[in-house]
């Protein structure tokens, strides 16, 4: 049977209808309204704020002419009123750019902290202008609008320049700098705004990096950051950390894996079946397959390796064949139940993750990214190879930063590159939501249904939000949900059945550790929706070891069914997470995209 052709309990068809045109409403500039309080002490403020900016722009100046880079025009401002329109008053007003917005509360109070990067030193002096304005020391010619320029001013509470804490990312902040002599560490730079500062900006960069013995390994560029792969000792890294042109440093992603027990083999596919021309196509950007996995045979068309470090494209791990599995045939639970095996969709492969075992737990190695590179510039190059070679325009990354949790602050650099690279090629990128390992365990539930709800209300937690790179705007993110909440029996001392530990999710339910939206603020009012979709993930259930109740993830009917590396003479077991979600929307995409491609030639 073609892969397009209609199976048991599939749809009979889906109808596509053309939305009409719809002109985008446009309104007024609200300005910054009634929530702003006029200051009593104007004179007083106006004077602080004076200062304050001359302050920043001296702390400034000092760190750069240390480095040879060129006096940074960027500069941290923070309101005490939130004003939905205040990018447009930066932009219209003083020629500047918001590069990043976040809310966060100081004293129990709500700070709204604008990153503001101002495009010319002409620029960022009118806003010292407009603050001599405000104070009443300056004249009016040129000037905005009284009423506007005391609104605004009003509501600003502070100037001052990015502090090293600012520029640490999570897992630097949570694990310190390693204690190695050498280590490699992510670096991201604030884009100056145009192509040739970028450039500027990257040889000057470059050049400080090789003065001080450090070694750039890897760069690549987004719309609006510069990033790096810097190898480097830890006197060096201190001085990138407190370096004001650096967005953001930190150590680089790792990927763990969540393997559960074996399942029993079942009937083997047709060997003998292969993909069709214009079979539905999906490349798979992970640790590699196992091309000649006896349930991949024929089905995996092409494969490479992108300096993974194992020069070779076979997957050593496991993550990447068991997703590919999943984007093959959908539903492997349903192909294990019935014993049919129909491959729908071909897969391209391209490895970026590595295997990293783990001495004291053979059994759950980890997937690693390559500290050479940056994560970004290989899965650019991963989707342009494929996309140019083989006209893929689905792709599939079950992979994810679990410790790079979205806070409402700027996108995440692979975020945006995704979203670029979407918009560019045309594609659809499939992302996993992403997990978190180990969230609490609710207490003071006294039944079953009392701790599911308990669970479920902690995925709404703004400690589970979407990791990165799942809040890229143009990729469909995939949340988890459950498919089993059923666990083997054992008896107890009076012999009834009871179960050895409560499942955390009941069947179709979020699962407890599937990370939710909203996703990024595209504005500090507008977040968007995250995930879109969801696809059976796993479970995790609770039992109680000694006086302690604890997480039980590796049992059978906790994982989702799917590949997994020969064991034992044994081809399938089950699999818990995002990441195994994903690849069931990534299988019902490649129908999509094919079944549109046909339509869209039989109409015309």
């Amino acid at each position: 049977m073609a892969a397009l052709e209609q199976g048991e309990g599939d749809h009979p068809h889906i109808e596509f209808t053309r939305e009409p045109d719809i002109n985008p409403e446009r309104r007024r500039p609200k300005g910054f309204g009634h929530r702003v309080q006029p200051r009593a002490n104007l004179g007083e403020h106006a004077h602080a704020l004076e200062a304050e900016a001359n302050e920043a722009l001296t702390v400034i100046g000092q760190a750069r002419s240390d480095t040879g880079i060129d006096p940074s025009r960027l500069i941290v401002i923070e309101f005490t009123a939130l004003d939905q329109d205040q990018r447009e008053v930066f932009e219209k007003r003083f020629e500047a750019e918001v590069v990043d917005e976040a809310v966060t509360i100081v004293d129990g109070r709500e700070i709204f902290r604008t990153v503001v990067q101002f495009l010319s030193v002409e620029a960022l002096r009118r806003f010292q202008a407009e603050i001599g304005r405000y104070a009443g020391s300056l004249d009016e010619r040129d000037a905005i609008p009284l009423g506007e320029r005391r609104r605004f001013f009003d509501s600003l509470e502070s100037i001052r320049a990015l502090s090293r804490e600012d520029r640490l990312g999570p897992r630097l902040k949570a694990e310190g700098f390693p204690d190695e002599q050498e280590f490699f560490l992510d670096v991201d730079l604030w884009h100056p705004g145009n192509a040739d500062e970028s450039q500027r900006l990257i040889t000057q960069f470059s050049d400080f990096c090789i003065e001080n013995g450090a070694r750039v390994t890897d760069r690549v560029r987004t719309a609006s950051l510069l990033l790096f792969k810097v190898r480097t000792n830890r006197a060096f890294a201190d001085r990138i950390a407190d370096l004001d042109v650096v967005a953001c440093v930190d150590l680089p992603p790792k990927i763990h894996a969540a393997y559960s027990s074996i399942l029993n083999p079942g009937n083997f596919p047709n060997p003998t079946i292969v993909p069709e021309p214009g079979d539905p196509l999906a490349c798979v950007i992970d640790s590699g397959v196992v091309a000649g996995h006896p349930y991949l045979v024929n089905w995996v068309i092409e494969e490479i390796d992108l300096d993974s470090g194992e020069d070779t494209p076979v997957d050593r791990n496991g993550h990447g064949t068991a997703v590919a599995g999943l984007v093959v045939y959908g539903d492997v639970a349903a192909c294990i139940a019935t014993g049919i095996w129909h491959p729908r969709v071909q897969i391209c492969s391209a490895k970026i993750l590595r295997n990293d075992p783990d001495p004291f737990d053979p059994d759950r190695p980890s997937a690693v990214f390559p500290p050479e590179n940056r994560i970004e510039h290989v899965v650019e190059r991963a989707i342009r190879a494929f996309h140019e070679q083989r006209h893929c325009r689905v792709f599939n990354l079950s992979v994810g930063d679990d410790s790079n949790v979205y806070a409402g602050q700027r996108q995440f650099p692979l975020a945006e590159k995704l979203d670029e690279l979407a918009r560019e090629l045309d594609i659809v990128i499939v992302v996993a939501a992403g997990n978190r390992p180990k969230p609490p365990i609710p207490d003071n539930c006294n039944t079953r249904q009392q701790l599911q709800e308990a669970v479920r209300n902690g995925t709404l937690s703004p400690e589970q939000r979407v990791c990165s790179p799942a809040t890229a705007a143009l990729a469909v993110t995939v949340g988890s949900i459950a498919r089993s909440d059923s666990l083997q029996m054992h008896q107890n001392r009076e012999g009834a059945a009871v179960p050895d530990a409560v499942p955390a999710s009941p069947h179709d339910a979020p699962s407890p550790f599937t990370r939710t939206g909203p996703g990024y603020n595209v504005k500090l009012n507008r977040a968007l929706i995250k995930p879109e979709f969801v696809g059976y993930g796993g479970n995790y259930a609770i039992q109680t070891l000694g006086a302690e109740p604890q997480w039980r993830t590796e049992h059978l009917l906790l994982g989702e069914p799917t590949l997994q590396l020969e064991r034992n003479g044994r081809f399938l077991g089950s699999k818990t997470g995002t990441s195994f979600a994903c690849p069931q929307i990534t299988h019902i995409s490649a129908l999509s995209e094919k079944s549109l491609e046909l339509a869209i030639v039989s109409f015309r």
